[in-house]
C-alpha cells in the first residue's frame, strides 16, 4: 500500500450511511445518534442501498487488513 500523508486532503462521505459509518469508526457517539434518524429516510424497514454500502466498506477494510 503506498504511503500517503495524513495531512493530505481526503474526500469525506457524501451519503447518510457513509457519514454514519465514519462516525462509527471514529467512535463519535453523538454524531452517530444524530445521523441514525437519517438512515432509510427515517422510515422503518429495510433499505437495499444502505446495506450494500456497508458491505462494500467492509470488503475494502478486510482487504487492507489481510
Amino acid at each position: 500500500m503506498p504511503y500517503r500523508s495524513w495531512l493530505q486532503h481526503r474526500a469525506k462521505p457524501r451519503t447518510h450511511i457513509g457519514r454514519w459509518l465514519r462516525a462509527l469508526f471514529l467512535n463519535q457517539q453523538e454524531l452517530r445518534k444524530e445521523l441514525q434518524g437519517t438512515l432509510n429516510g427515517d422510515r422503518p424497514g429495510w433499505n437495499n442501498d444502505e446495506p450494500a454500502v456497508v458491505e462494500l466498506v467492509s470488503q475494502v477494510i478486510l482487504r487492507r487488513l489481510f
